[in-house]
C-alpha cells in the first residue's frame, strides 16, 4: 500500500484517523502500532517479523545501558563519567551487530555474492565459486527503521536521551506508519515527549493536511508525469543517444527524484502533524546548491545528520589531523553511497561529494573565493548534480559511462526516429516548467512579498482581510491538487515511489 493510491487516501487513511481520535488518549500509541502493522502487512507479510525483532532487540539493548547508567557513580556537577560498563560495551555492540547484520543480510548478500563470483571467475577459480539458490528479497523500509531504531540504542549509551519504560511506545515509534518505508529518519529523542503526551490543536492538524496534499500533490501531477519520459530514455542504448535527448534525460530525472521523495517526505511529515507528531524536515531546496556540502546540508538532510552525528563524529570529525579527518569524511560518504543500495553506482554516488567535499574544504583553507560567486553554481553545482543524478540512475558504472559520454556528444550516430520531441508532449512540457519552478524557493519569495503588500495595503483591506484571501486561496489550490489527483489516480497513471527500494 502507497500514499497515492486510491485505497490508502480514501479507506486506510481516514479510517485510521477516525478510529484514532475516537479511542482514550492512552490508547491512542497502541492503535498507531496495530495500524502501522497492517500498513506493513499489507505488502511485506512475514518482513513484519523483522522489523520487530529489531525493535525488541534495541528496546531491551536499550534498558540494559540505562539501567547500568544507575551504579555509575556522577561527579560534583551531576554529570556520568566518560567511561561505560562492560555490560553496556557488550549491550550497545549487540544492537549494533543485530541491525547492521540484518540489514546486511538481507540487502548486500547477492551484491557480495555476485561480486566475489565475478571475481573468482576472472582469476580462474571457479571451483570455489559460492553457491546460492535464493535470492534474497530486500524488506520495505529496512534501511530507514534500522538505522532509526538504533540511533536509540546509541543515544541512551551517550547518555542524551532515558530509555522508555514503555514498549508499546518504542514499538509505536519504529513502526509509524507514516515515515516507515521512506524516512524521514526520526530519532528517538525528537518524539520522545509527543509519544508520552501529546496534544493535537486544529491548526497544527490543518498544517498537516496543507504538507499532506502538496506532497501529493508533487508525487502525483509532477513525479508521476516526468517519470515515464525519463524511464523511456534512460532504458535506450546509451550509445545512441543523441546528445539533446541525453541532456533532458538528465534534468527529467533528478526533477522526478526530487519531487518524489520530498513529496513522500511531505506526505509522512504532514500525516505526523495530523497525529500529533513533528518530524524534522527532510530537504531544502536542494538544487540551488553551490558546492557538494551545501547540497548534502540541503537533500535527504536527516540521512545527513544521522551519518554526521553518528559515524563521522564517532570517527573523530575534525578534532583529528588533516589526513584523518579528510579520511573520515570520504569513508562516511562511502557508507552513505552503500547505504542506498547494493551497486557500485551507489557507492560512487557517495564517494564523489565526500571527495569533493574535501577538495572544497583544501580550497576554503588556502582562502580562495571560488565558490563565493554566483556563477558557481552554473559551472561547478549544477554539473556536480546532474553529473550524480546520472550516476545515481543508470543501471551500472558501464551504463553511466556510456550515459555521460552521450551527454557530451560522444555518442555514435543516433538513429534516426530518436527525437526529442518524441519525449516532450504539452503536459511534460509544463509539467517540467512548474518543476524547474518548484524546484527553487519561489513560493517562500511570493510569501514573502505577499507579507509585505500585505503591510502597506490600504486600511480598508486590513489585515483580516489579507489573511482571508490567503486562506481561502489556499484551501481553493488545495481542493484542486485533491480533485486532479484523485482523477490522475483513477486513470491509473504511472505511480512509483523511487525510495522505497532502498
Amino acid at each position: 500500500m502507497v500514499f497515492s493510491s486510491i485505497t490508502f487516501l480514501f479507506f486506510f487513511l481516514p479510517l485510521v484517523l477516525l478510529v484514532y481520535f475516537v479511542i482514550p488518549r492512552r490508547g491512542r500509541n497502541a492503535f498507531l502500532l496495530v495500524s502501522s502493522l497492517i500498513f506493513y502487512i499489507w505488502g511485506e507479510g512475514w518482513f513484519v517479523l523483522l522489523m520487530l525483532a529489531s525493535s525488541a532487540l534495541d528496546y531491551l539493548c536499550g534498558w540494559i545501558i540505562f539501567g547500568q547508567f544507575r551504579q555509575l557513580p556522577r561527579d560534583e556537577r551531576g554529570n556520568l563519567p566518560k567511561r561505560r560498563t562492560k555490560m553496556q560495551r557488550i549491550a550497545l555492540i549487540a544492537s549494533l551487530v543485530g541491525n547492521l547484520g540484518m540489514l546486511g543480510f538481507f540487502k548486500y548478500f547477492n551484491f557480495f555474492t555476485e561480486n566475489y563470483n565475478a571475481l573468482v571467475s576472472m582469476l580462474g577459480l571457479t571451483s570455489i565459486s559460492l553457491k546460492y539458490v535464493v535470492t534474497i528479497g530486500l524488506p520495505l523500509g529496512i534501511s530507514f527503521y534500522t538505522f532509526q531504531s538504533m540511533s536509540y540504542t546509541i543515544d541512551i549509551y551517550r547518555g542524551t536521551v532515558e530509555a522508555t519504560r514503555h514498549p508499546i511506545n518504542f514499538a509505536c515509534f519504529v513502526t509509524m506508519f507514516p515515515q516507515l518505508v521512506a524516512g524521514p529518519i526520526v530519532r528517538y529523542r525528537d518524539v520522545a515527549r509527543e509519544l508520552a503526551h501529546r496534544h493535537i490543536h486544529f491548526d497544527d492538524f490543518a498544517a498537516g493536511v496543507r504538507l499532506f496534499l502538496i506532497g501529493l500533490a508533487k508525487k502525483v501531477l509532477v513525479a508521476n508525469i516526468l517519470a515515464e519520459p525519463a524511464d523511456q530514455i534512460y532504458a535506450m542504448a546509451a550509445e545512441h543517444l543523441p546528445c539533446s535527448v541525453a541532456w533532458l534525460g538528465a534534468i527529467l530525472f533528478p526533477l522526478q527524484l526530487y519531487f518524489d521523495f520530498s513529496g513522500y517526505s511531505d506526505m509522512a511529515i504532514g500525516m505526523g502533524r495530523m497525529f500529533g507528531f513533528h518530524f524534522p524536515r527532510n530537504f531544502n531546496y536542494p538544487f540551488i546548491s553551490r558546492t557538494a556540502v551545501e547540497f548534502w546540508a540541503r537533500w535527504h538532510i536527516t540521512l545527513s545528520q544521522w551519518l554526521r552525528d553518528y559515524v563521522f563524529v564517532s570517527m573523530g570529525g575534525y578534532r583529528c589531523s588533516r589526513k584523518r579527518a579528510f579520511f573520515n569524511l570520504v569513508f562516511t560518504f562511502f557508507l552513505c553511497g552503500l547505504w542506498h543500495g547494493a551497486s557500485w553506482n551507489y557507492i560512487l554516488f557517495g564517494v564523489i561529494p565526500g571527495s569533493l567535499m574535501v577538495f572544497e574544504r583544501i580550497v576554503k583553507a588556502n582562502k580562495r573565493a571560488f565558490f563565493s560567486g554566483r556563477l558557481v553554481h552554473l559551472v561547478y553545482g549544477f554539473p556536480m548534480i546532474v553529473g550524480l543524478m546520472v550516476i545515481f540512475r543508470t543501471d551500472n558504472l558501464a551504463h553511466a559511462g556510456r550515459y555521460l559520454a552521450a551527454m557530451a556528444g560522444m555518442s555514435a550516430a543516433p538513429a534516426a526516429d530518436i527525437n526529442i520531441h518524441l519525449y516532450l508532449n504539452p503536459e511534460v512540457w509544463l509539467v517540467m516548467a512548474c518543476a524547474i519552478i518548484g524546484s527553487m524557493p519561489f513560493i517562500p519569495w511570493l510569501r514573502h512579498h505577499f507579507d509585505r503588500w500585505a503591510e502597506v495595503s490600504p486600511r480598508w483591506l486590513g489585515a483580516p482581510v489579507t489573511e482571508w484571501i490567503r486562506q481561502v486561496g489556499m484551501y481553493i489550490l488545495l481542493m484542486a491538487l485533491l480533485v486532479l489527483c484523485a482523477m490522475k489516480l483513477a486513470a491509473g497513471t504511472y505511480n512509483p515511489f523511487i525510495y522505497f527500494k532502498f
